[in-house]
């Protein structure tokens, strides 16, 4: 059987048509967990698991441990999961680090903290070690610190250097890394805040053969870094985040639960993607 968790409307709908007495919606790990505890879902079946609560995370960290096929790669939502443990390594290798610094919490965060790695240089604040942020900030050289609902209080946090007037790019990679047919760039554009990519008023989707399109002298690097880094994770899902600027690039995060934007085959990648993973897992079990 085949299990959805937090899939992809279009790969959803198509997964229901191609195997319309296997594929199962899931709504939440609450109800995964219940399928699992009553053995309904068993090492057999294949799970897409698309959600990246904590709680979500733990529970998808514990399948993984117990044999489960999942999709993507569990090890690497492990790996990415805390940012002061894999950013440090990337930013050790990568043509384009960004300056961070790590606190235990906010508490930890002072102007003093802050003044000593940037000076009086405009920083973003992120609130939490999950790849995707529960709270950001632009802090200006007032270094106003956030006051944070108090659920976040002993939650970890990340400083990192601002780069102004910059343009949000993720260089996402679908399917064998080996193929530059298998990457897609989006620019995210939102003109209203510097915080392109959570809310973009507009995404502009490229493949890699329209990359020159995009106007970015040194874009190649940066897919040929965003390889490098799939290639280390062993998936074959992945977004690179980055953002670019006049005079400074920086590689901002990883993710591994991506959206996917409409258009450019994309949607076909990533089908492509989801059912050679299904017939990956049937092959394995075959005759068992």
């Amino acid at each position: 059987m085949i299990y959805g968790y937090g899939l992809w409307y279009d790969i959803e709908s198509q997964l229901y048509t191609d195997y319309p007495n296997q594929y199962n919606f899931i709504s939440s790990y609450k109800q995964l967990k219940a399928l699992v505890n009553r053995k309904e879902v068993t090492q057999r079946d294949v799970i897409f698991f698309l959600q990246s609560s904590k709680s979500d995370l733990d529970f998808q960290e514990k399948l993984s441990q117990s044999g489960y096929s999942l999709f993507p790669n569990p090890l690497v939502s492990k790996a990415i999961r805390h940012k002061d443990r894999y950013l440090p390594e990337l930013d050790g290798w990568t043509r384009y680090p960004l300056k961070r610094r790590y606190a235990y919490n906010i508490k930890s965060v002072t102007r003093a903290f802050i003044d000593e790695a940037f000076g009086d240089n405009p920083v973003v604040l992120k609130v939490c070690n999950l790849h995707a942020s529960e709270g950001k900030w632009l802090l200006d050289k007032n270094r106003e610190i956030p006051r944070v609902p108090y659920r976040m209080r002993k939650l970890p946090v990340t400083v990192e250097e601002f780069v102004p007037d910059a343009r949000s790019i993720r260089v996402g990679i679908v399917g064998h890394t080996d193929s530059f047919d298998q990457i897609f760039i989006t620019e995210h554009v939102n003109t209203s805040t510097w915080l392109k990519n959570d809310e973009p008023e507009e995404e502009n989707t490229y493949r890699y053969n329209e990359r020159r399109q995009l106007g970015i002298p040194h874009l190649e690097e940066m897919v040929e870094e965003s390889i490098k880094i799939a290639k280390s994770y062993k998936t074959d899902l992945l977004g690179v985040d980055w953002v670019v600027g006049e005079t400074k690039t920086g590689l901002v995060e990883v993710n591994d639960m991506i959206s996917i934007p409409s258009g450019r085959g994309v949607h076909n990648l990533v089908y492509q993607a989801v059912k050679a993973h299904i017939d990956k897992t049937t092959l394995k079990h075959q005759g068992e």
